[in-house]
């Protein structure tokens, strides 16, 4: 992952839990939808193309808004983990999805060939998203971002030789992802994450992170602050929200609460 400028650790910090919150979707009424956004040729499909040949193996690959709204559906009702490619354009029905998915709300239809009969469906689905000029416009969608900003590569490999890689180590990525899972297990199994409060809105995923650190030292004002600065603040006016200043200021506390209360540390696993 290329991630941009000088928080490499604290991004890739967010971004193993949240690679890792897709093995408990029992913890997780309220979903992060994951964000990579950046330049093209920053390696935004090509990460979550990973993730996806780690889990599922060669056929599976990311998912395109070509088509019409029941076409989404279907597709967030059919699989458990989604990656969106390009959501650069305005789509109408995007931001309503992505606010259900987040939230655990059911999707009602219409059933087909039918005048009166309706259908309920309670998507599972965990979504990630890559962007270079996003359009998620609502705050409560806004709310459940996990942002990762992503710069170009200086230099390029041959995709079919990294995807290669996977099918060739995936064996040993597993044995790994399956040590890492037991250890979380474990952290998980000692501290049941009762009485923890927090003003984020994503706190399921909050409460995953702190039920893993919880003897872990304190961050850093500093780094949760410049964090946020250096990475959000520019990534919402331009392109995202479009929101008043309250708003913001809303949205800053939310992500610092996150970032203030979780523990930065290296990783070996991405």
């Amino acid at each position: 992952m290329n991630f941009e400028g000088d928080f490499y650790v604290e991004q890739l910090f967010l971004f193993k839990h949240w690679f890792f919150c897709l093995f408990f979707p029992e913890l997780f009424d309220t979903k992060p939808i994951c964000l990579l956004y950046g330049v093209k040729g920053s390696g935004k499909s090509l990460a979550l193309r990973y993730v996806l040949k780690i889990f599922y193996g060669r056929k599976a690959n990311v998912f395109i808004l070509i088509g019409k709204e029941d076409d989404f559906i279907s597709s967030l009702s059919n699989n458990y983990f989604l990656a969106i490619d390009n959501a650069d354009e305005y789509i109408r029905y995007l931001n309503n999805y992505l606010a259900s998915i987040s939230t655990g709300t059911a999707i009602k239809k219409r059933k087909f060939y039918t005048t009166n009969e309706e259908i309920t469906i309670y998507p599972k689905v965990f979504v990630a998203v890559t962007a270079r000029t996003p359009h998620f416009r609502r705050d409560d969608v806004a709310d459940r971002l996990l942002i990762f900003k992503v710069s170009r590569y200086e230099e390029f490999e041959a995709e079919n030789e990294l995807i290669n890689n996977i099918y060739k180590y995936r064996s040993e990525m597993w044995g790994d992802i399956l040590t890492e899972l037991n250890d979380i297990i474990k952290k998980l199994g000692q501290n049941t994450g009762e009485g923890i409060k927090t003003i984020f809105r994503l706190a399921d995923f909050y409460v995953f992170v702190r039920r893993q650190l919880a003897d872990e030292i304190e961050i850093r004002r500093f780094l949760s602050f410049s964090f946020f600065h250096y990475y959000v603040t520019p990534f919402v006016f331009p392109h995202v929200f479009e929101t008043s200043c309250s708003m913001f200021s809303l949205f800053s506390s939310h992500f610092c609460s996150l970032l203030l209360h979780i523990n930065f540390y290296p990783l070996n696993i991405f």
